[in-house]
């Protein structure tokens, strides 16, 4: 949405997180950092949960779900070396 509450607000976005990376001060984003994280970390637990085709639960502390290995293994993808995290 735009600042008036309508619309696409992708393109409002993009240029706030620019103007933040040019100036190199995270202070500049009109959204902390954390909030990008969780909202994004939400629409991949509702893919991977999509994609399994079942309810989850998820351990909040240990950042994974219980009891299933083949959701976990969604949370991450294979590195190829040297690119390993």
């Amino acid at each position: 949405m735009d600042e008036q509450g309508q619309g696409d607000g992708t393109p409002l976005h993009m240029e706030n997180f620019l103007k933040a990376c040019r100036t190199r001060n995270y202070k500049d984003l009109t959204a902390d950092v954390e909030i990008g994280v969780i909202s994004a970390n939400l629409c991949h637990i509702a893919n991977i949960s999509y994609r399994v085709k079942r309810k989850l639960v998820l351990d909040e502390r240990r950042r994974s779900f219980v009891n299933d290995w083949e959701a976990n293994k969604l949370l991450t993808r294979e590195y190829r070396k040297p690119y390993v995290v």
